[in-house]
């Protein structure tokens, strides 16, 4: 899961403040201040309302719905999620073509799901796959906006059934544990779900969940056949496993005839993404 950075470090008190005015006859001001200070920063005004029965805050550029979240966020304008976007292996092949088909699995509440909305078009398709309710529901009134968006609530793993979800305070941190405890969610394997939706071709599937990303690849032979192209974030530096997963989930790939690209630039998150393409 991905979600835009509120603030730099140099805005460090920028919680505190939005806490003390998210409350009854504040929000209007707060909503125009960070639509305000977007046009300052970008150029672009961002309208923000707030829907006080899901307690969402959503972000329009254009009249178009963006973005929503549980925080308003002066960053939430179409540039930024497009070079968020962008950082996720365009630099290593092209975007899927009009009327493709991606799967978003870790789609969060779709900072990522609306941009691929807009490359594949009226006539392609998204999955976005998200597995905290509380995270869905952001990413289910986003969804709502765009005809080819399909949100789907479930964790993707390697076996059909039921598991559990942490519940942290930031929900997008959240991550499956075999402990009956948090929030229990329904499963599935990538591949039968694949089978379920009638899927045949998969232009790219994002995978961003966690550290269950190794399990989706204990069943994922029939989407290793359909796919062309990944973008994995592989989570060992959570749990100080050295590679162990990036290096089991390269040799799936690499032995499914795809070609790996990775990124050195030192940062670690960033340096987590591996990207692959099939050989043509």
């Amino acid at each position: 899961m991905r979600v835009i950075k509120l603030f730099g470090d140099k805005f460090s008190f920028m919680p505190i403040f939005i806490s003390i005015l998210d409350r009854k006859g504040l929000r209007l001001f707060l909503c125009f201040l960070f639509g305000m200070i977007s046009k300052i920063k970008y150029g672009i005004f961002i309208k923000i309302s707030y829907d006080f029965q899901d307690k969402l805050w959503a972000h329009f550029t254009n009249g178009k719905l963006i973005y929503v979240d549980y925080k308003p966020n002066w960053n939430a304008n179409y540039s930024v999620l497009q070079n968020l976007v962008n950082d996720l292996g365009f630099q290593y092949f092209s975007p899927p073509v009009e009327g493709g088909l991606i799967i978003d699995i870790g789609a969060a509440n779709g900072t990522e799901t609306i941009v691929y909305s807009n490359i594949v078009g009226e006539r392609g398709k998204v999955y976005a796959i998200e597995a905290h309710p509380k995270t869905f529901k952001a990413l289910k009134k986003l969804s709502s906006h765009y005809s080819n968006i399909n949100p789907v609530q479930c964790a993707i793993t390697d076996f059909s059934g039921k598991v559990y979800i942490t519940s942290e305070v930031n929900s997008y941190h959240n991550t499956v544990v075999n402990i009956k405890s948090g929030i229990e969610i329904t499963t599935i394997s990538i591949d039968e779900f694949i089978e379920s939706n009638k899927i045949d071709k998969i232009n790219l599937m994002k995978i961003n969940i966690e550290g269950s990303e190794e399990k989706i690849f204990n069943t994922i032979d029939k989407a290793l056949s359909l796919t062309d192209c990944f973008a994995i974030s592989c989570h060992d530096f959570l749990f100080n496993s050295g590679n162990v997963i990036r290096g089991k989930i390269i040799k799936k790939l690499k032995d499914h005839n795809f070609q790996i690209f990775e990124n050195k630039t030192g940062n670690i998150v960033k340096d987590s993404w591996i990207f692959a393409k099939i050989n043509s």
